[in-house]
C-alpha cells in the first residue's frame, strides 16, 4: 500500500513505507507493519493483518495541514493476495463534530486479487465543522 493526500498538486500527506509505518497504524483489531517484499512504487508497503471486522484496516490522522470545508485529493494503492477473487476497498474519513463521531465514504473501488489498484477521489470535501479527522482504509 502507498498513500497520498494532496491539494493543488502539492502532497500534504504521503507514504511509501520505505522508512517505517509513517504514522499509519491498525484500526480496531488490525495490525499494521511494513512489508519490504512488496511495494507499488517503492520497495515497501504497509501490510495489514488480524482484521476481525469490515472497518478494521489501516488508519492515519490528517493533522493540522487539513481544514474542514476544504477539498483534497485522496489516493491509495492497495493489493491483497488471499481470499476472494475481488473485493471492494473503501477509503473513509472518521471525524467528530458537536461531540458526535461520524464516518464518511471518500471512495469505493473493486480490487482484483494480486493486482495493485488505485482507490481514489480527486476532490473530496472534508465536512464543515469536522475535528480530529482520520483517514482510513476498510474492506466492507
Amino acid at each position: 500500500m502507498s498513500a497520498a493526500v494532496y491539494a493543488d498538486d502539492a502532497v500534504l500527506l504521503g507514504a511509501d513505507f520505505e522508512s517505517g509505518t509513517e504514522g499509519w497504524s491498525g484500526r480496531g483489531s488490525a495490525s499494521a507493519a511494513v512489508d519490504k517484499s512488496k511495494g507499488h512504487d517503492s520497495s515497501g508497503s504497509l501490510f495489514v493483518s488480524k482484521r476481525t471486522n469490515d472497518w478494521n484496516g489501516a488508519i492515519t490522522e490528517l493533522g493540522s495541514a487539513f481544514s474542514a470545508g476544504n477539498s483534497y485529493g485522496f489516493e491509495i494503492y492497495v493489493m491483497y493476495d488471499s481470499g476472494d477473487p475481488s473485493l471492494n476497498f473503501k477509503l473513509s474519513l472518521e471525524y467528530s463534530s458537536g461531540g458526535t463521531t461520524y464516518y464518511d465514504e471518500i471512495a469505493l473501488t473493486k480490487v482484483n486479487k494480486g493486482e495493485w489498484t488505485k482507490v481514489s477521489n480527486p476532490s473530496y470535501t472534508i465536512p464543515s465543522g469536522a475535528e480530529g479527522a482520520k483517514f482510513y482504509v476498510e474492506v466492507p
